[in-house]
């Protein structure tokens, strides 16, 4: 991977849950790391394969590695939303990750 292809700043952001002082929680999205990313959509045979793996998969994010990142987090990048269906660490090596993604508006 060309580290000079990770053009597009993204939020990675985690659920959490949030103790409001009176015994109970409020759940929200918190951001975690503000990263490089490579978002691709995926068009043709890619969009195919994706589908037979993971339903419904319309975009691979490409990132540097970081635990930041889990398969309950979400990705934010300008107004659109992407909801992590599987997180790949190509070839084993903690550099890169290839995120796997259903974005929303």
């Amino acid at each position: 991977m060309n580290v000079g292809l990770l053009r597009d700043r993204v939020t990675i952001q985690n659920y959490v849950r949030i103790p409001d002082g009176y015994g109970g929680y409020t759940e929200t999205w918190q951001d975690v790391a503000t990263v490089w990313a490579n978002i691709k959509p995926l068009r043709g045979r890619e969009f195919f394969q994706a589908q037979q793996i993971q339903s419904e998969v319309t975009h691979k994010i490409t990132i540097r590695y970081t635990d930041a990142v889990n398969i309950t987090s979400r990705i934010k990048y300008k107004n659109k939303t992407f909801e992590i269906k599987s997180i790949i660490d190509i070839d084993n090596r903690h550099r890169f990750l290839e995120i796997m993604c259903i974005g929303s508006d």
